[in-house]
Formats: structure tokens, C-alpha cells, sequence
């Protein structure tokens, strides 16, 4: 009842309470029943075929319930690749973000026939990042094949040839591209794969640094090798090595009074180290090579040491090589669990010539050159050795009374520790000792040329500088404690 009143017959009487504002009309009847004990209005349900909309905009009509709510029905949204499904702004508009289940797993190509990978933010891109040096992109699917060994193979990016052909990959499986750098320094060539699969080891040689550009994952479980070496008693180059060096070039040592002087070491990641004096104040030494930019571009291997000081009679040791440039580039995770070098090689010792008492100064070491790692996991393994270390001076070469000794050369970098390259020594009482390779320390000058009776010695060669190892990842790096990088790397990928 409402509107309740006294009769004069003193009785209690009012209007009769009418039900017609179900809360739900859509799902309720229009009318209702008052319950006489509370006075609520109470509203039949109505049946379960009944359609109605729930009023959230990203639900398309839904059914009744049968008690008295609308249940309307979740907006399709459809399986989107990279991304999952985040709301909607009105029915049938579905809002999409980064799955992250889906982060860095392959999807689809564009038709391009490219590989390509999911980003944090849901794209689809061949990478993930802004590789260095070359663009990703502008590579077509059709160009990006597969390089498969089986064994030991050394790959001369000069002539362009894989020895020996038996072991090396099938040739017609991927190109080799060429990227040019200018301003003088080399042109790099660019091997775009979807696989990259290693029998065995892969030593590059030639003027030209290398980028192996991965559309996928990646691991290497051999070793891949670019450094300085000594080879049937000559300085050699590792791939890309000995280019565009200008000031950072040891230089030569002079050579005056029968004794020569050092060669300078060759400039890396820091300064190479000075030559040592001949026992003649104007045998001079060999200053040290300038230290390299540090910028990843353009791609550049190490500097060679400069040559000792000598005569027709007695050459001068010749300097060591620079190590090689080597990048490998991997759209998703890269996995190294081997070694990974393009250290400097060793300075040659001097000579020395017996008729005429000629000693000759050491030459110095070669810097290491430069390793670029990156993807978007970089992952190294106890096994992983990635190494740029400098190589050592040769020693001064000793003569007198009618004897002559050579210098020994110097070591070249180490190419699977951080042990320093020795210089070269104990070849001759009266040559100077070669200066040490650069390693996470930088490297020792040569040492001055001595006399003892009737005898005198040319100046060993200064140590080569150390390289560079960049490591740079999308998420952060795993490295474990058991592997080596010598020097330290650049790039702020530090270990967990």
C-alpha cells in the first residue's frame, strides 16, 4: 500500500502499491508483485530465448539468463600474429598488443620470402633491431640461403674461394654481397642466410672484413678465425686486416752504425707501444701507432707493426700483421660456444750479418682487430673465447766478432685466452727483447739493443694494442663466468 490514511472509522487504508520498474526490463517482466511483508517489488524472469544487450560496448547482444540478467557475448577478436587481443574501444573494434608469449618467435613473412621475427611491441620484422653496418632489409628473400661445412675450410675473401672445396659449403646455396664503406677503408662482404651451420673450423683470410647476417637463430660450436699471423716465416693479415691504418701504422725504426732500431706496435684499442733503441744513439726507434677509432662504422680490422730498422745487408724485422674484422649479425639468439678470434700477429725478429757486424732491429707486433656480436639474445657458453689480443715485438738481432744471431720473432696474439703475446727473446745476448702483446692490459714497449765485447744488438719491436669486441643485445646478454673476452668488450652488454 502507499499513500496510507486513517477512515473516520479510525482504519488504516491506502493506495494499492503498482510493480512497473523492473531494475533489468530487458530480462524482467514489466510487472511485478509487491511482497506485502517488506514491500518490495518483485519481477519475473523472463526466458533464456530472450535477446537483449548488456550494455558494454565491446559485447556484441547477448540471451537472457533466465534470472533476469543479460549475458551478452565477448567481441570476436580474432587470433592476431605477435600480438593478443587487449580490449576493445566499441563492439566489433578489437584492441591488439605485443604477446609476449610470442616475443621473438618467427612469423609470417610479406611476401618478400624474408624469415622474420615478433617484436615486444607485436611487429613483424626480419629484425629486431637496427643491425650495424648493413641494412636488413634491403635484402631480398630470395637472396638469403644457407652456408653449410663439413669440415675445416678457409675462406679467402679475395679470390672469393673455400678451401678445401670438398669440405666447404655449396656455393650456389647463398651470395656474397658487397657493402661499401668509403673514405678508403675496405669493402666488407655481406653473407645474408636464414642457416648457418659449421663442420668445422672457418679461418677468413683477404683484404676485406666479413659480416655474416643470420635471419634466425645461430650457433656456433667451432671456431671462426680472422687473426695476424706468421706463415712460412711472413707476416699475414687476418681478413679486413693491415686497411685504411694511416697514423695508426707502427712505424719503421731507423737503422745507423751497424744496429737498427724497433719497430713501433700498431694502435688498437689503445696506443701500440714504442720500439727499442739500437746500442747507436741514432739506430732510433719505431714510435707506436695512434690509437684506432672506436666506432662500430666504418667495419675495420687491425694496423700492422712497424718494420725495424735495418740494412741491405741485415733486413729489419718486419712488422706483425693486424687481426681481421669479423661481424655476425643474428635476427634472434645467437649462441657461441667456441672461439671466436682476429688477434694481432707477431713482430719478425731482426737480423743480423756476421761480415759485417749488421744488426738489425725487431719489428713490431700487430694490433687485434675487431669482433661485432650482435642479436637479440647473445648467449655465451664456458666454452665461448672471443679474442682481439695484440700481438708480440720480434727481437733486435745481435753480430760481432764474426758471429751473427737473428732475433726470434714475436708471438702473435693468443687466440683462445687472455694471456699476453710474448715478445720475441733469447735468441741473441745483444738484441733487445720484443715488447708483449696488448691484452685487458695495454702492451710493453721493445727493449734497447745491449753490447758486450766485439758484439752489439738492434731494438726489439713494441707490442701491438689490443682490439675490439663489441656485444650488443636486445635483452640482456648470458655470459657465462667460464668464458673468455680479451679485451674487455664495448657495447654495455655486461654479464648477468
Amino acid at each position: 500500500m502507499t499513500n496510507g490514511r486513517c477512515t473516520v472509522e479510525k482504519q488504516c487504508v491506502g493506495d494499492v502499491k503498482t510493480c512497473t520498474t523492473p531494475s533489468n526490463a530487458q530480462c524482467q517482466e514489466s510487472t511485478g508483485t509487491c511482497n506485502p511483508t517488506n514491500g518490495i517489488c518483485a519481477y519475473a524472469p523472463k526466458p533464456v530465448t530472450t535477446s537483449c544487450v548488456d550494455g558494454d560496448l565491446c559485447h556484441d547482444p547477448g540471451f537472457c539468463d533466465g534470472n533476469g540478467t543479460c549475458i551478452g557475448k565477448d567481441t570476436p577478436c580474432p587470433p592476431r600474429e605477435c600480438n593478443a587481443a587487449a580490449g576493445c574501444t566499441r563492439n566489433a573494434s578489437c584492441i591488439y598488443a605485443g604477446d609476449p608469449a610470442q616475443l621473438n618467435l618467427p612469423c609470417s613473412d610479406d611476401n618478400s620470402g624474408a624469415p622474420r621475427v615478433c617484436t615486444a611491441s607485436g611487429q613483424c620484422v626480419v629484425f629486431p633491431y637496427t643491425p650495424s653496418n648493413f641494412d636488413p632489409n634491403a635484402i631480398p628473400g630470395g637472396e638469403i640461403g644457407e652456408l653449410r661445412t663439413t669440415g675445416a675450410v678457409v675462406f679467402d675473401t679475395d679470390a672469393r674461394s673455400w678451401t678445401p672445396s670438398n669440405v666447404g659449403p655449396d656455393t650456389s646455396a647463398f651470395i656474397i654481397k658487397t657493402v661499401s664503406q668509403g673514405g678508403g677503408a675496405p669493402e666488407i662482404l655481406l653473407i645474408p642466410v636464414r642457416t648457418l651451420s659449421l663442420g668445422g673450423e672457418l679461418r677468413i683470410v683477404g683484404s676485406r672484413p666479413v659480416i655474416l647476417a643470420v635471419y634466425g637463430d645461430a650457433t656456433l660450436s667451432h671456431d671462426i678465425l680472422g687473426s695476424g699471423r706468421i706463415v712460412n716465416g711472413a707476416p699475414v693479415p687476418g681478413t679486413g686486416g693491415n686497411q685504411a691504418c694511416t697514423t695508426s701504422q707502427g712505424k719503421n725504426g731507423t737503422y745507423n752504425g751497424g744496429q737498427g732500431g724497433g719497430g713501433g706496435g700498431a694502435g688498437g684499442a689503445t696506443v701500440g707501444a714504442h720500439g727499442g733503441r739500437g746500442v747507436n744513439a741514432n739506430a732510433t726507434r719505431g714510435d707506436a701507432g695512434a690509437q684506432q677509432t672506436s666506432t662500430l662504422t666504418p667495419l675495420l680490422g687491425g694496423c700492422p707493426g712497424g718494420t725495424g730498422g735495418g740494412s741491405g745487408t741485415a733486413p729489419g724485422g718486419l712488422g706483425g700483421a693486424g687481426g681481421g674484422a669479423f661481424q655476425l649479425s643474428v635476427a634472434r639468439t645467437l649462441t657461441v660456444d667456441r672461439g671466436l678470434s682476429v688477434s694481432g700477429g707477431g713482430g719478425l725478429g731482426g737480423t743480423a750479418n756476421s761480415s759485417n757486424g749488421a744488426a738489425a732491429g725487431g719489428g713490431g707486433g700487430g694490433s687485434g682487430g675487431r669482433i661485432v656480436l650482435e642479436a637479440f639474445q647473445v648467449s655465451l657458453k664456458p666454452n665461448a673465447r672471443l679474442t682481439a689480443n695484440g700481438g708480440g715485438g720480434g727481437e733486435g738481432g745481435g753480430a760481432g766478432s764474426g758471429a751473427a744471431n737473428n732475433g726470434a720473432n714475436g708471438s702473435s696474439g693468443s687466440e683462445n685466452s687472455g694471456s699476453s703475446a710474448n715478445g720475441g727473446g733469447g735468441a741473441t745476448t745483444t738484441g733487445g727483447d720484443g715488447g708483449s702483446g696488448g691484452t685487458l692490459s695495454n702492451p710493453s714497449p721493445g727493449e734497447n739493443g745491449a753490447t758486450v765485447v766485439l758484439s752489439e744488438g738492434g731494438g726489439g719491436g713494441g707490442g701491438g694494442a689490443a682490439g675490439y669486441i663489441h656485444l650488443r643485445s636486445v635483452q640482456s646478454c648470458v655470459i657465462s663466468a667460464s668464458s673468455v673476452i680479451s679485451p674487455a668488450p664495448t657495447g654495455g652488454c655486461a654479464p648477468l
